[in-house]
């Protein structure tokens, strides 16, 4: 099951982001940062497919934690472009503990 919630949620964090990237002119100073978190947490959502994933690591509860913080954060600067760099901190933050989690993770192939 844990294993499963994080690669739907890391999955879903990634979708949202790119929705946010889509919505942010070009102009904006905070787009190019999205456009990087939307490229590594897609990148991180694939190679977490491979990984059994630890829910009992600390970086996991702590990634479990702010997942949904940062989900709706991303929605709601989707309605508010003025919110993108609250959400990009907060993305740059799950993307870190993303990527510590599926380093951890034993390969499953």
């Amino acid at each position: 099951m844990p294993k499963k919630n994080f690669d739907v949620d890391l999955s879903e964090f990634a979708l949202q982001l790119g929705k946010l990237r889509d919505a942010t002119s070009i102009d904006n100073s905070e787009y190019e940062k999205i456009k990087t978190q939307y490229r590594e947490a897609s990148d991180l959502a694939m190679k977490a497919v491979e990984k059994a994933i630890d829910d009992a690591d600390k970086d996991y509860i702590e990634f479990s934690k702010k997942i949904a913080e940062a989900i709706q954060t991303i929605k709601d600067a989707q309605k508010d472009i003025q919110k993108i760099i609250k959400a990009v901190e907060i993305a740059a933050r799950v993307i870190s503990v993303a990527g510590k989690v599926v380093a951890k993770g034993i390969k499953i192939v």
